[in-house]
């Protein structure tokens, strides 16, 4: 774009990232020896920021926008599917999870390899059209938007975004998610009445056991300086699922770490606020 529009300082910015960018790649492509950290992604783009600036700001706004939505379109489009779902989830939108396109499309079976080729060959598509924004070739653009369109809509389609039985599913998951938040802040508050009321020799182990046997919760390691780790349900170290771990009220030798094991994403706000409810109770 810079080099269309005779903008030679940003050629000169551009082309010295690209160049480290292919230093960094031929060491980073599948399987990778090394990896890009925080520092260096938060960088880039605010990088990309930048540039999506300098190099429109001679365009009218219209395209001075749209050549930047074109060019960072995968990812912007990967951040409205994730709100969106969420959203059907009842989820919080900064949880972790496996929900995002490379994770779908890695879950299809496609080595990650071809993964990362796929979302390369959309990417250049998406620029590709960028680019013809700065050209007056109708026809090149009619076929370039077809394409793109295509492609978008076959990528949500096989990723599960735009069937209705995938949509469908996604909103009754979040009807269930809902009942499954009631349904633990019920019985952490009943744990803790009933515990406060008839205080047993060891009430935390208690509702501990009785968490993991009726909340939904698969295990809990209790943490204490004082005496052995203790464990309540079945918790294992290299289990994959959702952990989250709270400090017990008053006391911060003492740690729990709640384990929902095989669950993607999670756990609520709701879910931690119902159990940190609980553990202040019991103090």
């Amino acid at each position: 774009m810079a080099l269309i529009t005779n903008n030679v300082l940003w050629m000169t910015w551009t082309g010295a990232i690209a160049g480290s960018l292919v230093g960094f790649l031929v060491f980073n492509f599948n399987p990778a020896s090394i990896f890009m950290g925080d520092s260096g992604s938060n960088f880039l783009g605010y990088m990309m920021a930048v540039i999506a600036i300098g190099t429109t700001q001679k365009e009218s706004t219209g395209i001075a926008l749209l050549i930047p939505m074109f060019v960072l379109g995968l990812p912007i489009l990967d951040a409205a599917l994730t709100m969106l779902r969420r959203a059907l989830l009842r989820e919080g939108m900064f949880l972790s999870e496996r929900g995002h396109l490379h994770h779908r499309l890695l879950d299809m079976g496609i080595s990650h390899r071809d993964v990362v080729l796929t979302l390369w060959g959309v990417t250049l598509l998406l620029c590709l059209g960028g680019l013809t924004f700065l050209t007056d070739v109708d026809r090149l653009q009619i076929l370039l938007g077809v394409a793109i369109s295509g492609t978008v809509f076959g990528l949500m389609f096989f990723t599960g975004y735009i069937r209705p039985h995938d949509l469908r599913t996604m909103w009754n998951k979040g009807l269930a998610n809902l009942a499954r938040d009631k349904a633990l802040a019920d019985l952490s508050s009943d744990l803790a009445q009933a515990v406060d009321s008839q205080p047993a020799a060891d009430g935390l182990g208690t509702v501990l056991e009785k968490l993991t046997t009726d909340g939904g919760i698969t295990g809990v390691l209790h943490t204490s300086p004082n005496q052995a780790d203790r464990i309540f349900g079945v918790y294992e170290h290299d289990a994959k699922g959702v952990r989250t771990e709270i400090s017990i009220p008053g006391t911060e030798e003492h740690n729990l770490t709640f384990l929902w094991k095989g669950r993607l994403s999670g756990p609520t706000k709701n879910e931690v606020k119902s159990l940190k409810d609980m553990l202040a109770k019991l103090q």
